[in-house]
């Protein structure tokens, strides 16, 4: 009987650490999987992945409510703990918005270092003084409407007027270019 690595594979990969972990919600194959009467019996498939994109934490779930990542969560705590590693500081997900709460009150670390980020948004930062930009108006004044959008013909008579007039918006103050003699 062959031996498996399996189990020291794992175990190997439990002992990387990481910084950000991504999580995921896959809903296309869990519409496939484990079919009960044709009806899918999984809502999504979770993935959390690391910034090496190794999969850290995977399960199926039945209903979008995020009561069923609490297991998950615990248990990926446990590991970095069990391991000695840091917990995450990054999290990304589709939906930061609504996720925020749920996993900050879940993840200390996350509510450590956003704490961290909140606090470098408010340092006084002086602004560099800006140059002031003059706008040269346009010398053509015809509005196109909306049957003359469609024909070319009204951009090439508007083209036209603006080289005769010397108006050339890639210059300086509207001046003409020099052009060579002929």
């Amino acid at each position: 009987r062959p031996r498996s690595i399996a189990l020291h594979l794992d175990r190997e990969v439990k002992k990387r650490g990481f910084e950000r972990l991504h999580w995921d919600a896959s809903y296309k194959e869990a519409k496939h999987l484990a079919l009960y009467h044709g009806h899918a019996y999984f809502k999504a498939l979770i993935t959390a992945t690391n910034e090496r994109g190794e999969i850290r934490v995977q399960f199926h779930v039945v209903s979008d409510g995020s009561d069923h990542f609490e297991r998950a969560l615990k248990e990926l705590i446990d590991t970095l703990n069990a391991y000695g590693q840091p917990h995450p500081e990054l999290f990304f997900t589709d939906n930061p918005k609504a996720d925020k709460a749920y996993f900050t009150a879940k993840l200390h670390s996350l509510r450590a270092k956003q704490a961290e980020l909140d606090g470098l948004c408010c340092l006084p930062v002086a602004a560099p003084e800006l140059p002031v930009l003059e706008l040269v108006p346009s010398p053509c004044s015809q509005r196109p409407s909306k049957s003359t959008l469609r024909s070319s013909r009204c951009t090439f008579s508007c083209a036209r007027r603006r080289m005769e007039s010397g108006w050339f918006p890639w210059t300086p103050s509207g001046t003409r270019p020099r052009t060579r003699a002929a």
